[in-house]
């Protein structure tokens, strides 16, 4: 069986996960509603942003207060 071990930057700040992701072994990454906020930007557009950056994954945390706006929100990603 073979595991691969993945490492992710916990960052909303694009220079931040590039610096990261030229390390050459950090491949994806966590974001948090403080986090987003903090950048100062449009969730969607950041998100977009930090997906080109990384090979991997990018987490983020949906906001809205029902499925429906969680549904919305995650189609505008």
């Amino acid at each position: 069986m073979s595991h691969e071990t993945t490492l992710l930057v916990d960052s909303a700040k694009p220079d931040e996960v590039r610096e990261a992701a030229a390390l050459g072994f950090v491949t994806s990454v966590t974001t948090n509603p403080t986090l987003v906020a903090a950048a100062g930007r449009p969730a969607a557009e950041l998100v977009r942003e930090l997906a080109s950056i990384v090979s991997g994954t990018v987490f983020y945390q949906l906001t809205a207060d029902t499925a429906e706006g969680r549904a919305a929100e995650a189609e505008a990603m």
